[in-house]
């Protein structure tokens, strides 16, 4: 590979990069102020956005949440055997959790999920919302 065609793929790279960074904020902005219970994690885990909604039933700050791992926040990140699950639902796929807020209290919570496919990464969306008490 030639210099010329290095300097290429890296600019084509780093621009598909950025573009794939502006639609996640797109999409970050669009939730930020909703009512709406809603993170955001990676396929490994990682939390990379939660709504003001969110933070106010878990108790944590968006800084807090951010990068931190779904089972220290909803006691079990989603396998791959439930991302297929997800993958596969015309509509959301539902699993319960159960949320440790801030003050370490355990929530039983239902989680209404959906793929967001980005370039080659794969984000779950997953609205929280608390189980009714029977």
């Amino acid at each position: 590979m030639n210099l010329e065609m290095k300097d290429e793929l890296e600019l084509t790279t780093t621009k598909k990069n950025i573009e794939k960074e502006d639609e996640i904020s797109e999409i970050i902005k669009l939730f930020q102020f909703s009512n709406l219970s809603l993170i955001i994690s990676n396929s490994s885990g990682e939390i990379v956005f939660g709504s003001n909604a969110f933070c106010n039933l878990s108790g944590f700050s968006v800084k807090e949440l951010v990068r931190e791992n779904l089972e220290k926040v909803l006691n079990k990140k989603f396998n791959d055997a439930e991302i297929s699950e997800i993958e596969k639902e015309a509509e959301c796929f539902s699993a319960m959790r159960i949320l440790q807020t801030k003050n370490r209290k355990g929530i039983r919570v239902n989680t209404y999920n959906t793929l967001l496919r980005e370039f080659l990464n794969i984000y779950i969306v997953s609205i929280v919302i608390p189980s009714p008490i029977m």
